[in-house]
Order: C-alpha cells, then structure tokens, then sequence
C-alpha cells in the first residue's frame, strides 16, 4: 500500500493531540473503533517499519482481523485535528 515518511505532523501548524479513551479496544482482535464522528475522518495504520497497512476515510471502525499479531501505530485525521496511537492486535 505504501510507506510513510513521518509519523509525526510536518509543518509546525499541525498539533497531534491524545487519544485517551478514543481507540478501544486496545488491545483488539477483529475490529478497532474510535470515538469520533466518521465525518471527514480519515484513518492510516502503520507497522512499526512505517509500512501502510490500511487506510480508511469516513469510518469509524477498523477491521483488523486479517492482520498479523503485533504492534502498529494509528494514525487519525479528524479536520483539523491528528491523533496517534499505538496499537497491540492479539
């Protein structure tokens, strides 16, 4: 799918914010939501080698079932607003 150069926000306009209590479950198995309306939201999953995985817009919900066991990192585009975390898949 593709390969990210930064994880991080690229211009000094941009402010990644908590996720805390957004992204459950984590860990997950199957699918993995976020508390936040699927209006222009836009979803990425990365593995920790900065290798896309999945990228959604206008979801709320991941399905990760078909993933490999392990760490990734999520990264969520709400307008304005970005967010990461990491995520353990069982």
């Amino acid at each position: 799918l593709g390969v990210i150069h930064a994880l991080y926000p690229l211009s000094l306009h941009e402010q990644v914010a908590s996720t805390h209590g957004m992204v459950y479950p984590n860990p997950c198995m199957h699918q993995v939501h976020i508390n936040l309306e699927p209006d222009d939201l836009e979803i990425k999953l990365f593995t920790l080698q900065q290798q896309l995985v999945l990228h959604r817009a206008n979801t709320n919900m991941l399905n990760v079932e078909a993933l490999p066991p392990g760490s990734y990192v999520l990264w969520i585009r709400n307008g304005t607003k970005i967010f990461t975390e990491r995520l353990l898949k069982w």
